[in-house]
């Protein structure tokens, strides 16, 4: 199993797992509705999307193989009225505006919403993926 998360118990002894397993933990991974519907001019930054897709889906697998309870949930939503637009066309904040103003963008309380849903699923309940996109944005 990758070392990804390790808590030192003496000074030879490493164990990965004990302190989520320990409080029943959730790890949620974050992406772009993207990954699945990319857009015309952003297929560079879905291919990042899509790494982190695989790399959410690996650590799941290798949980499962551990025989973990920890449960791993992906949560990718689609435009949300952020600074993201505005930090990509920091030259040109006009485009930015016009993106977030062409359809009725997803606020981030939306997601916080599906962050509540992911955390309160019972314990033998693991949500695999959520894809959240506003109602107007283009397939």
């Amino acid at each position: 199993m990758s070392k990804v998360i390790t808590t030192r118990h003496d000074e030879n002894e490493f164990d990965t797992l004990a302190p989520i397993e320990k409080h029943k933990c959730l790890l949620i991974s974050f992406s772009m509705s993207g990954h699945r519907i990319p857009e015309d001019t952003s297929f560079m930054y879905v291919g990042t999307k899509v790494m982190v897709r695989a790399l959410t889906e690996g650590l799941r697998k290798e949980l499962k193989a551990e025989g973990s309870r920890i449960r791993v949930a992906s949560i990718s939503p689609g435009l949300v009225e952020t600074e993201f637009e505005y930090r990509c066309f920091a030259n040109n904040l006009d485009t930015a505006k016009s993106i977030y103003e062409s359809i009725k963008c997803m606020e981030p309380e939306d997601i916080v919403q599906a962050i509540l849903y992911v955390l309160g699923a019972p314990q033998r309940v693991e949500v695999h993926d959520i894809l959240l996109r506003p109602l107007e944005q283009k397939v």
